[in-house]
């Protein structure tokens, strides 16, 4: 539900702004705008609705080097494998439980993540220069 949620503030921010601008700023801008907008969504949906790399139980008993163990999920925890207690699993290379996206940043979506926030700050930066520029 939080997912659809953000979807909708961001898809509808950006698109409110670009409509305001469509006759004050050139079509290439406008495209641009359109872009940066979509392309920002894309990477907000497939951060969200990636695995973010959840440790499941591994095969073998015992680990060869010695690994921390979560007793909370019952997994032996490999190096830069941390327990979530937001969301309550281990996560592979977790970098941090992200309350826009509502779940864990780790190693299946971290690209995804970090490519949303280029996309936020271009569209950011978008909209400070064509909001400059209009007449």
């Amino acid at each position: 539900m939080y997912f659809v949620l953000m979807l909708l503030v961001i898809g509808f921010i950006s698109g409110v702004f670009t409509i305001r601008l469509a006759g004050r700023i050139g079509p290439i801008l406008q495209l641009f705008g359109v872009f940066m907008m979509g392309g920002t969504l894309l990477m907000f949906a497939l951060c969200a609705l990636l695995n973010p790399g959840v440790a499941s139980t591994p095969e073998v008993e015992q680990p060869l080097l010695p690994q921390p163990f979560c007793s909370t999920c019952q997994v032996y925890q490999a190096c830069g494998t941390l327990h979530c207690p937001a969301c309550g699993v281990c996560v592979r290379q977790r970098d941090h439980h992200c309350p826009w996206v509502g779940k864990c940043i780790g190693e299946g979506n971290v690209r995804s993540f970090n490519l949303f926030l280029l996309g936020l700050l271009g569209s950011t930066v978008y909209i400070l220069v064509c909001g400059s520029m209009a007449k």
